[in-house]
């Protein structure tokens, strides 16, 4: 209950968090302690149904957990074979090395992107849930979470973990959630202005 209230408050009293509401319509976000949880509002996804749908796809592995698995060598192909421009990162110091999109049998897809650089590797994913298949949930080995702006004014949560130094970033997107990963090697708060579409 607590947590909320907090939520409603975040929404309701903070302007950066009635902005967050009003776009991100898809999702609702739950934070409480080095935790947090998303799901789907349920009130129908705007992204095209043939990304979610897992029969649409005659490409790919299924694996142990029966989820699609499929390899794309580029941004683009992913792009233009869904109509949906993703997350990137572009900048002139990482080299996209993996770009996998995972359909879930039962709960939406998952666009996963990794890059390198001598510093070490980011990992971008963004995800499509889908209505009545649960949410997803992050969760920390940190005290708290704190805020940074990203793509203009996307309010990004984020975490370092206190064990290894890992970078964990959430962020509701209008019509996905987007997660950020970088190891401590990597200056991410310099690398996070080149995330774009």
């Amino acid at each position: 209950a607590a947590a909320m209230i907090l939520v409603v408050a975040f929404f309701t009293f903070i302007p950066r968090g009635r902005s967050l509401a009003k776009e991100a319509f898809d999702y609702i976000m739950n934070v409480f302690g080095n935790h947090i949880k998303i799901e789907p509002t349920e009130q129908g996804p705007i992204h095209p149904g043939r990304l979610i749908d897992f029969k649409s796809s005659t490409e790919g592995t299924v694996d142990e957990f029966g989820d699609l698995i499929i390899q794309y060598g580029s941004i683009e192909s992913f792009a233009d074979e869904y109509g949906i421009a993703p997350i990137r990162l572009i900048s002139d110091d990482f080299t996209c090395t993996e770009i996998t999109l995972t359909k879930y049998c039962t709960s939406g897809a998952e666009l996963t992107s990794t890059y390198s650089s001598t510093d070490g590797s980011i990992i971008i994913s963004q995800e499509w849930l889908a209505d009545g298949g649960g949410g997803t949930s992050f969760h920390s080995n940190s005290d708290s979470w704190e805020s940074i702006t990203i793509l203009n004014d996307v309010e990004m949560l984020y975490a370092i973990d206190r064990n290894d130094g890992v970078f964990d970033g959430i962020a509701l997107l209008p019509d996905s959630v987007l997660w950020i990963s970088a190891q401590k090697t990597v200056d991410i708060f310099e690398q996070l202005a080149y995330i774009g579409y």
